[in-house]
């Protein structure tokens, strides 16, 4: 997940969802994808309702450095032969001093 801490949001963010991309291709397994995901301290689970075309899982991992709770979501839509059709990678960077958008120490 690279130099976070420090770096901006957006880079953080631009960083993850291109390694994201890069590491789960169209055709991969799904059940690949999640268990390297949870091997890598992501917590996944039903991709559940939103706007749009809901995720197959979401996979997200949170950690609490400081005063600032730091997110990464990776969301897996697979195809009706289970396997990946398309990814996501975002990222969230909470601090007590401002607001972010996933969550955040409280």
């Amino acid at each position: 997940m690279g130099p976070y801490q420090r770096a901006g949001s957006d880079a953080v963010l631009k960083r993850f969802s291109a390694h994201v991309v890069d590491r789960y291709q169209p055709g991969l397994p799904l059940s690949a994808a999640t268990a390297d995901l949870q091997r890598n301290q992501f917590t996944c689970s039903s991709g559940g309702a939103g706007r749009g075309e809901p995720p197959t899982r979401l996979c997200r991992r949170q950690m609490v450095v400081e005063d600032c709770t730091h997110t990464w979501q990776t969301h897996l839509w697979a195809s009706e032969a289970a396997s990946l059709a398309r990814v996501r990678g975002l990222y969230d960077r909470r601090c007590a001093a401002d607001d972010g958008l996933l969550g955040g120490p409280n």
